[in-house]
């Protein structure tokens, strides 16, 4: 199972719940992706980022179609237009209960 996950911080943090809601448009809407979850930082802090999205993905192939899906590109351009920096990870795990 391949894991996309992306800390995010934006220009201004009043935007959390308007980019929260515009990444989950994409929960189940995208073939291979087994789950979608964003949470809002509940803590403030010099290194905080606002909000992080974690994508699991069958494998990599499926994260890489949906690197290119159009919904992920019209949701990825909204958040980007909200964003004063972001940091990605992405990894596999061959248990995804662990």
């Amino acid at each position: 199972m391949h894991v996309h996950l992306v800390l995010v911080t934006l220009a201004d943090p009043a935007d959390r719940d308007r980019c929260r809601t515009e990444m989950l448009r994409m929960d189940g809407a995208i073939d291979g992706m087994v789950d979608l979850t964003v949470v809002v930082n509940e803590c403030d802090g010099e290194y905080a980022a606002d909000l992080a999205l974690r994508t699991r993905w069958e494998d990599i192939e499926a994260y890489r179609a949906y690197e290119r899906h159009p919904l992920h590109t019209e949701v990825r351009a909204a958040v980007l237009a909200m964003m004063s920096g972001a940091a990605t990870i992405d990894y596999t795990i061959e248990d995804p209960d662990g």
